[in-house]
């Protein structure tokens, strides 16, 4: 049943009970509790007093490890851990980093756990926080003053927040300073960053009515906010 070592086969005399072997089988990871005839829930660890041809399994319970959560440069609730030898790992604390998304646990050779993962370490071993540096951009306005925020990661694509609409004004995109140039295409995040809402003044037709005089101008565009 997955381990090594059984006993040879033993032979019964009818009505004299059959001491087993000694010698028990063992498995990695596990304690041997007994041999199952596969018919009765009780194991049969010595005595043995059945009159036919029978195949004993052996029964084995998963081993307790403690395992030791190293948050590598995070801070933790819980630290340590009792898991099952050949059970999942259950539920795993979740650290915290400033500027940093958690990315999982992972062993000294790199593989991901979860809590989904069955236990196969046969001893006291030591998961690592894996780490994400997260970015902030920040989207201002004209003024300088904050608008919205949001977080990345390096390389992921910036998504521009709805405009915010300014009387007499009309938005003409984001630029990387309160005087810069329009940004065109796509941002991608390599560090903080902040953007600024660009605007542009309207220009508006203003139409002189003489009202029964004479002008020598009729119209004449003028700019938003400027004289």
């Amino acid at each position: 049943n997955g381990g090594s070592g059984a006993p040879a086969s033993q032979t019964k005399t009818q009505n004299v009970t059959l001491t087993l072997s000694s010698t028990k089988p063992t498995r990695s990871g596990y304690t041997f509790l007994g041999w199952s005839d596969g018919v009765s829930d009780e194991l049969i660890t010595e005595d043995f007093t059945a009159t036919a041809d029978v195949t004993l399994t052996a029964v084995y319970k998963g081993n307790e490890y403690l395992v030791v959560f190293e948050p590598n440069g995070g801070s933790i609730s819980e630290s340590t851990k009792n898991v099952t030898f050949g059970s999942a790992y259950g539920e795993l604390p979740v650290p915290v980093r400033e500027e940093y998304e958690f990315s999982g646990w992972y062993t000294e050779s790199g593989k991901l756990v979860t809590e989904d993962t069955v236990v196969t370490t046969a001893e006291m071993h030591i998961l690592y926080a894996k780490w994400t540096k997260v970015y902030t951009v920040k989207f201002l306005d004209v003024n300088g003053e904050l608008l919205s925020s949001a977080e990345y990661k390096a390389d992921e694509k910036v998504i521009f927040p709805d405009i915010v609409e300014i009387t007499g004004y009309t938005f003409a995109g984001w630029s990387y300073s309160t005087g810069g140039s329009i940004i065109t295409g796509n941002v991608y995040v390599d560090g903080d960053m902040e953007l600024y809402a660009r605007y542009d003044a309207n220009k508006y037709m203003v139409i002189f009515v003489a009202n029964g005089g004479s002008v020598s101008t009729t119209n004449k565009t003028v700019t938003y906010d400027s004289e």
